[in-house]
């Protein structure tokens, strides 16, 4: 059956100018999970959110950040208001694969003022503040530093690293 002249499709049904994107493993590995866990440490309004299991390997973590990026920009959070959430989910992302070994579960949940974002693994040993160097130890300091309150939350088989941040445009 032919299409229409005045029809935006192709004859492939996909709507002209749209490509098919190369393969790329970060974003089939990279799946999205409900992101629907209870609020951390009582915060009040914490609503469902979006949440991703991030698995290690090459490209899976600019997808982490792509992934946060896209989302804030969806809840109408401003990029140059929350490059800190970006950065957090880069470090604790890396955190995760680095000392569990294994995938990590992002997740961001909207609350009045800002954002909250998780990050779980399947490790329960929990994070140490320790010096930074060149081996790194970063993390815990740029936790403190950049969230309104945070904390760690053991949980049966693991653990999750929770922030709440506020817009930064400072930052």
């Amino acid at each position: 059956m032919a299409q229409p002249e005045n029809d935006a499709r192709t004859a492939r049904g996909r709507p002209r100018g749209v490509r098919n994107r190369p393969h790329d493993p970060a974003r089939s590995e990279v799946r999205a999970t409900a992101g629907t866990t209870p609020d951390a440490a009582g915060l009040p309004g914490t609503a469902p959110g979006r949440g991703w299991r991030i698995p290690p390997g090459n490209g899976t973590l600019a997808r982490a950040r792509e992934l946060t990026r896209d989302t804030l920009q969806e809840w109408d959070h401003r990029g140059e208001d929350y490059a800190h959430a970006v950065l957090l989910v880069s470090e604790l992302v890396t955190n995760a694969h680095r000392h569990a070994g294994g995938p990590a579960d992002l997740e961001l949940h909207p609350v009045p003022g800002g954002v909250l974002l998780r990050v779980s693994d399947a490790s329960s040993r929990l994070p140490v503040r320790r010096e930074p160097g060149a081996d790194g130890g970063f993390g815990m300091h740029l936790l403190a530093r950049l969230s309104e309150s945070w904390g760690v939350e053991p949980f049966p088989g693991g653990k999750s690293v929770w922030a709440r941040l506020a817009p930064r445009p400072d930052a």
